[in-house]
C-alpha cells in the first residue's frame, strides 16, 4: 500500500505561492532495513534504481550490493543482490543509460600493486551478469592507502560517459587516465596523461565531458619557473601559474591549450556549470591572497577557439558581516571574503533566463570516539569519526541585464560517516529557485539574519537514542533576492529524514531520493507543481 502525503490545507497554504504553486509527497513502504550507503539512479518510464550495501555478517562483517526498484508510483517491483566474484570489490556506484544498467567497482591488487577500475553489465530487468565484469583501467598504488582516485560522469544529455583515473599521493605527479564510452559502454577513445605532462607542473581543477565526446580539463599550468603558488613582483604576490581550460579529443595527439583570463587574481577552484549549443559556461572562485578568503567569483563563457570572461564580482560588506558571524567567512578589511571551504555546486536558469550559480560551505574533521571492540584495542578500534560539515548556501543570481544578487541561506549541518541527509539540492519553479535542505525546527523558527545552530544528524541521518531533530525545509529566493523558508516535512508529524545530499532529478520539477525512517528506509518523490 502506498503512503501518499499530499500536505494539510494548513501546510499547503505555507507552501503556496501566487500561482498556487503546490508541493507534493509520495512515499513508498518501506524500503528493507537501513544499509550503510545509498545511491540512487534514474530509470525509464520514471523508474528509480537504489543501489545499498547491506551488512550481513556470514563469516565475518562483508557488504552485499543490493539493487531495488520502484516504478513511477513507487511500488517495488524488483529487488536483488549483485554477485562480486572478490570480497575485495569495492563498490563505486550503479549508472543508467537508456535502457542499459552499469555496476562499477574497483578492487586493490596487493601483489602487482594496482588498482583497477570495472564495469559489469547487468540485464536491466533480472540484474543477473551480462557478459564479464571488464577492466577499464588499472593504475599503479605502491600503498593500499594511497590508491587512485577513480571517477565517472555522464556528459549533459547523457549520451558520453567520462571515466577518470587520477593519482592519490598529492604530488602532481603520476598518470592520469581519461576514458571516454558511449551509452552502451563502447569505448570510444582514451588517453593516458603524465603528470607533470610534458615537462610541465600541472595541477588539475576539474574535468569534464561535452556531449560531443571532447574532455575538458580545467588545470593550473605553473609556468613561472617555481612550483610554489606565487612570485613576488614589485613588492606584490602574483600568481606563480596560469589558468588553462584543455581540450582532449579522439584522434589528437596533443590537446588544445585556452588561457583563462584571472589577470592577478589566485584561483580557489573553477568547474564547467553549463554545456548549451556548444558553448560552455564555467564558474570560478578567486583569492586576492594565496590560501586567502574567497573574495570574489568570474563567470566564462567559452567556444572552441576563445575564453572571455562575462561577469565578475565581489562580495558586499553587509553579505561578510553575516558570514563573519557565522564563523563562516570575514569582513577583514585586509582580506574579506567567503571562507576557502566555500565550493561551487550547481547552476540552474531559471525560466526568466536568470543563472543561479549556488555555492556551499563543506569541510571534514575527525572527531575522537574513545571506541574500541574486543578485549585488545588494538585488534579492532575506532579511535576517531570522520564528520562532514556543511554550512551555509551562498547564492549568487544574474540576471540577463547583468543585475547581480547574492543571498545567503544560514545552515550548520554535522554528520558522522555519510553525508546524505546533509547538503540540498534545487529545482526551478518559474522565476524563483527552490532550495531544499534539512534544518531543525529552532533555525527555521528564528530570523533569517541569526547566526545557524549545529544540527546534528548522528551517523548518516541515525542516532542511537532518540531521533534526529531536523525537518526538510524549502527556502524560496524569488526574482528579487527575497528569502522565505518553509517546512515540507514536519518531523513531529512524519519522522522522516530524507537523504537530500543523494537526491536526483527525476524531470524538471521532481526529486526522488531516499528517506530514513529509524531502522528502516522509504523511497520518496517531491513535485512542484
Amino acid at each position: 500500500m502506498l503512503k501518499k502525503l499530499i500536505l494539510s490545507a494548513v501546510a499547503l497554504a505555507s507552501v503556496s505561492f501566487t500561482q498556487a504553486q503546490q508541493v507534493n509527497l509520495l512515499w513508498s513502504t518501506d524500503s528493507g532495513m537501513g544499509s550503510t550507503s545509498n545511491s540512487l539512479a534514474r530509470g525509464s518510464e520514471g523508474q528509480i534504481f537504489k543501489l545499498s550495501l547491506v551488512p550481513t555478517f556470514s563469516g565475518g562483517i562483508s557488504l552485499i550490493p543490493k539493487i531495488t526498484v520502484h516504478n513511477k508510483e513507487l511500488k517495488e517491483t524488483n529487488q536483488q543482490s549483485i554477485s562480486i566474484a572478490d570480497k575485495e570489490t569495492k563498490s563505486s556506484g550503479i549508472l543508467t543509460t537508456k535502457d542499459h544498467l552499469y555496476f562499477f567497482t574497483n578492487m586493490y591488487d596487493k601483489k602487482l600493486k594496482s588498482t583497477g577500475f570495472y564495469c559489469q553489465a547487468l540485464d536491466i530487468n533480472s540484474f543477473k551478469n551480462k557478459g564479464e565484469n571488464t577492466n577499464l583501467i588499472s593504475l599503479a598504488a605502491d600503498k593500499e592507502a594511497q590508491q587512485p582516485i577513480f571517477k565517472y560522469q555522464l556528459s549533459a544529455d547523457s549520451t558520453k560517459l567520462l571515466v577518470t583515473g587520477a593519482p592519490n599521493d598529492r604530488s602532481g605527479t603520476g598518470k592520469y587516465y581519461l576514458g571516454v564510452y558511449n551509452e552502451a559502454m563502447k569505448k570510444l577513445w582514451d588517453k593516458t596523461i603524465d603528470l607533470p605532462n610534458k615537462g610541465k607542473d600541472m595541477v588539475v581543477l576539474n574535468e569534464s565531458i561535452t556531449n560531443d565526446g571532447r574532455v575538458v580539463l580545467l588545470v593550473k599550468h605553473f609556468d613561472k619557473g617555481t612550483p610554489n603558488e606565487h612570485i613576488t613582483q614589485g613588492g606584490k604576490k602574483l600568481p606563480a601559474y596560469s589558468t588553462k581550460l584543455l581540450w582532449f579529443d579522439k584522434g589528437e595527439t596533443t590537446q588544445k591549450e585556452l588561457p583563462l583570463n584571472t589577470g592577478d587574481r589566485f584561483i580557489h577552484s573553477i568547474a564547467l556549470a553549463k554545456e548549451e549549443k556548444n558553448e560552455l559556461t564555467l564558474f570560478g572562485l578567486y583569492q586576492q591572497k594565496p590560501e586567502g578568503n574567497i573574495n570574489g567569483y568570474a563567470v566564462f563563457k567559452v567556444t572552441d577557439n576563445k575564453a572571455e570572461t562575462t561577469n565578475t564580482g565581489e562580495f558586499a560588506a553587509t553579505l561578510l558581516q553575516s558570514m563573519e558571524k557565522d564563523e563562516q567567512g570575514s569582513n577583514n578589511k585586509k582580506d574579506g571574503g567567503l571562507s576557502p571551504y566555500f565550493k561551487f555546486v550547481k547552476m540552474e536558469t531559471r525560466e526568466n533566463g536568470d543563472r543561479d550559480f549556488l555555492l556551499e560551505f563543506t569541510k571534514g574533521r575527525l572527531t575522537p570516539t574513545g571506541f574500541t571492540v574486543g578485549s585488545d584495542p588494538r585488534a579492532s578500534s575506532r579511535p576517531s569519526a570522520l564528520i562532514f560539515v556543511h554550512g551555509n548556501i551562498i547564492d549568487i543570481n544574474i540576471k540577463a541585464n547583468g543585475e547581480k544578487l547574492i543571498t545567503r541561506i544560514p545552515k550548520s549541518q554535522d554528520v558522522a560517516d555519510l553525508d546524505h541527509v546533509s547538503s540540498f539540492n534545487t529545482l526551478v519553479y518559474k522565476d524563483k529557485l527552490l532550495v531544499f535542505y534539512n534544518d531543525a525546527s529552532d533555525n527555521l523558527k528564528q530570523d533569517i539574519a541569526s547566526k545557524p545552530k549545529k544540527t546534528n544528524f548522528g551517523i548518516g541521518g541515525r542516532k542511537l537514542l532518540g531521533s534526529v531533530d531536523a525537518n526538510l525545509a524549502m527556502a524560496i529566493i524569488d526574482a528579487q533576492g527575497n528569502v522565505s523558508r518553509k517546512i515540507i516535512i514536519d518531523r513531529k508529524q512524519t519522522p522522516l529524514i530524507p537523504a537530500v545530499n543523494a537526491s536526483i532529478k527525476m524531470s524538471a520539477n521532481q526529486l526522488a531520493f531516499y528517506a530514513i525512517n529509524g531502522r528502516k528506509e522509504l523511497i520518496g518523490l517531491l513535485e512542484v507543481k
